[in-house]
């Protein structure tokens, strides 16, 4: 409950930052973004995050460290595979969509940071996978509390300099995805993610 919680929380105060900082011409623009990035997040996981968390707790349960491993370097690979797949498609496809669709050339550019975003989202969700197969519930909520206060704390930074624009808020949630996916993933066994 407390990630969820703190996503609440953060993530409420974070957008009446926002609103006010980029105003409503900008905030309209950032939810265009977001909007694209959530549809690439959706694609890039289809469901293989509940998949690798489902068999490789049963790997550890029946004292199989060595399927449990197998099963997360699995995941790590289809994810990986899948978020620069979908992020190519939609870098290609971004400038189309901007200029078809909501008839703005200059989007294009924020819709393929936002999509750069998205990559570093799926690093992050990495640890999670780890920490939620083995049951380390706490050191798993840990993470994704600190990974949403990381980017309140940069929209923080924002307000606090007057920094607002579009392209600063989207260049601060891929720096606090990047710092975040980083400082995280260092706590996941090497063998989770890459064979011997």
């Amino acid at each position: 409950m407390f990630p969820q919680a703190m996503g609440v929380l953060t993530g409420f105060a974070a957008s009446v930052l926002i609103a006010r900082g980029l105003g409503p011409d900008g905030l309209g623009r950032y939810a265009l973004v977001m909007s694209l990035a959530g549809i690439a997040a959706s694609l890039s996981d289809l469901g293989l995050g509940q998949t690798a968390i489902r068999y490789a707790a049963r790997a550890i349960a029946a004292g199989s460290r060595e399927l449990q491993m197998a099963v997360l370097r699995w995941a790590f690979r289809m994810r990986m595979l899948l978020v620069f797949a979908v992020t190519l498609v939609f870098m290609l496809v971004a400038p189309i969509l901007a200029q078809r669709v909501w008839h703005d050339a200059s989007l294009s550019v924020y819709l393929q940071i936002g999509l750069i975003g998205g990559v570093f989202g799926a690093l992050g969700a990495v640890p999670t996978l780890y920490f939620q197969s083995i049951r380390r519930f706490e050191v798993n909520a840990a993470i994704q509390s600190s990974q949403r206060l990381l980017f309140f704390v940069g929209i923080g930074l924002l307000a606090v300099t007057h920094a607002w624009s579009l392209s600063c808020v989207l260049c601060t949630q891929v720096a606090t995805g990047a710092i975040a996916a980083v400082a995280f993933l260092v706590m996941v066994p090497a063998c989770a993610l890459f064979c011997r």
